[in-house]
Order: C-alpha cells, then structure tokens, then sequence
C-alpha cells in the first residue's frame, strides 16, 4: 500500500494570493506613510514662500499643521508596527519614536529656520523609517520563502 501511493505536494493557492494581498497593502502603507511625511516636510518649507507670493493662501498656513502631522505619524505608526510584527526589527520603531517627540516639541523651539530645520529632520527619520521597513519587510519575506537545503 505504501509504495503505490504517491504524496501530492499541492502549494496552496489561496493563502499565497491572500499574502500577497497583505504584502501590497502593507507596502502602500508604508508608500503613505512616507509621502505624508515628504508633504509635511514641503509644506513646512513652502508655506512662508507661497504666504509672501499668494497672501490669500493662509488656508496653507498654521490650520493644516496638525492635520498633517497627525496624519504622517498615524501613517507611519500604523505601518512600522505591522512591518515589525513581521520583521522584528526594532529600529524602525525606533526612528519613528524620536521623529515623533522631534514633531510633538517642534514648538519648544519657536518659530522660522529653526523649527523649520526640526520638521525636516524628523520627515527624514520618518522617510528613513519606511525605506528600512520595506528592506527589512522583504528581507523577511526572501528568507521565508527560500526552500530549505
């Protein structure tokens, strides 16, 4: 009976479709994410330039900070959890983390060039976070998907 069976080794097609679902949608994510915070960063540095060219552009001006600010860390945050539930790569996180305290505070340091430079600075954490989150995500998804020897 043992050597007229033969053992059928059928990949699954459906949970491969489904993790392929999930693997885009985690990317467009983390795509959000990192254009939110490019969008903050620009229109931190825009804004004054578009105020002294167009005056009737205040709809531009302080009213649209915390709407962006919100939306680029709830972006990322959502994001970088999920790609570190996969990865388990903490850095990331990490940057995450300090771009958000550099965001909440941005205020201590008053107006112009040097708040300016503080919401560069954490739209760059905020960008790096991504990009690393996609290599690590894919590095995961690589290393899962190799046969073993």
């Amino acid at each position: 009976m043992g050597s007229d069976c033969q053992v059928l080794h059928l990949e699954p097609l459906f949970p491969r479709f489904l993790s392929r679902i999930v693997q885009s949608r985690d990317l467009l994510l983390d795509r959000m994410g990192t254009g939110a915070a490019v969008l903050c960063a620009v229109h931190c540095v825009a804004t004054p330039l578009l105020l002294v060219a167009f005056p009737l552009a205040v709809w531009l001006g302080e009213g649209a900070e915390p709407v962006l600010v919100g939306v680029s860390l709830g972006l990322s945050a959502l994001a970088l959890v999920r790609g570190t539930t996969l990865h388990r790569r903490r850095l990331p996180l990490g940057l995450l983390l300090i771009a958000g305290v550099l965001l909440v505070l941005r205020g201590m340091v008053g107006e112009g060039l040097a708040e300016r430079l503080v919401v560069v600075t954490a739209a760059s954490l905020l960008v790096t976070a991504h990009v690393l989150n996609i290599r690590c995500r894919h590095q995961r998804l690589v290393t899962i998907s190799r046969p073993a020897l």
